[in-house]
């Protein structure tokens, strides 16, 4: 699905769309336990989302990035 997402969102030019995939794949990436790889994304996201001023989006991509930071055992930096 995150490929799928990210993919439309290029080539139709929606920023927005390709951050949300950035997203969506931290979390799957984290869940597969490829913590570095959904730390990453989550990053991606972060930085894509700032760019774009989108505050509600913004705050996604940060308890996403958050989740993944707990999941890498990283406590004190998801809080």
């Amino acid at each position: 699905l995150p490929e799928g997402l990210a993919a439309r969102g290029t080539w139709l030019r929606r920023p927005p769309r390709s951050a949300a995939a950035d997203r969506c794949r931290a979390l799957v990436l984290a869940a597969r336990g490829d913590i570095e790889g959904g730390l990453d994304h989550a990053q991606k996201a972060l930085a894509a989302y700032e760019r774009l001023a989108l505050p509600f989006e913004l705050a996604r991509a940060r308890l996403v990035f958050g989740e993944v930071q707990r999941r890498a055992k990283r406590r004190k930096a998801a809080s």
